[in-house]
This record gives structure tokens, sequence and C-alpha cells, in this order.
């Protein structure tokens, strides 16, 4: 039973470090060999944020602007269910919300240079 309870620990633990939308932080360790008594080269830490996209919403119709190109754009309802996915190779778009029911969705941006997605989030 404890070696469960480890083995789901890790994988919680790896899954909150796959986090797709937002900031994920990379360490950098350089390969230096260490003597039994020296101290560690210090580690680099970068913090990688989601481009910004302009999301706005009037009425029925969604407008997204980006200055980098936007590969996708995926609907998603508050449940993750995939509900829209549209290719396209632009910088900006309108999509039409008419036909969702009432409720919030998720918004994911993704870009063509494969960078982390923008996030954002609607109600109707």
């Amino acid at each position: 039973m404890r070696k469960i309870l480890i083995i789901l620990t890790f994988l919680a633990a790896f899954q909150c470090e796959k986090a797709d939308a937002a900031s994920v932080r990379r360490r950098y360790v350089p390969p230096v060999p260490v003597q039994w008594g020296e101290a560690m080269p210090a580690t680099e830490v970068q913090s990688v944020e989601p481009r910004p996209v302009s999301f706005v919403q009037y009425g029925r119709v969604i407008d997204i602007n980006s200055n980098y190109k936007i590969d996708r754009i995926d609907i998603y309802s508050i449940n993750g269910t995939l509900l829209s996915s549209r290719r396209l190779n632009d910088y900006q778009t309108s999509i039409e919300t008419g036909d969702f029911d009432a409720g919030m969705y998720i918004v994911v941006t993704r870009f063509v240079d494969g960078w982390l997605p923008a996030v954002n989030k609607f109600v109707k």
C-alpha cells in the first residue's frame, strides 16, 4: 500500500510539472565533475511565460490578435471537452460562439513556432 501511495504521489508531481499553459521553470545544471567536499556550482533558473494575446469578446464574437503567427485555436468546455478546433496560419481571427450553450469556455491559442500556448476563458 505504501509503494502505491509513493508512486501516485510521484505521478501527481510529474503531472504538475508538465503544465501546458502555466509558467514553466527550466533548470540548467552544467555537467561539471564535483569532487567530494567541493560545493556544487549555482544553477540558473529561467522563467518562461506564454505569449500575450489580445482576446476581446463582444456579444457572440471573439476577436483574437497576436504579434506572433497563430497555428491553431482550440475551444474547450469547462470540463475539458474539445468543442472546436480551427487551424490557421495568421496573426488574427474572429470566432463565432452562437452555437455554444450558456457556460464557461476555455480558448487555447497555439503558435506556429511551438511556444507555450496562451489560455483565455470566456462566459457565454
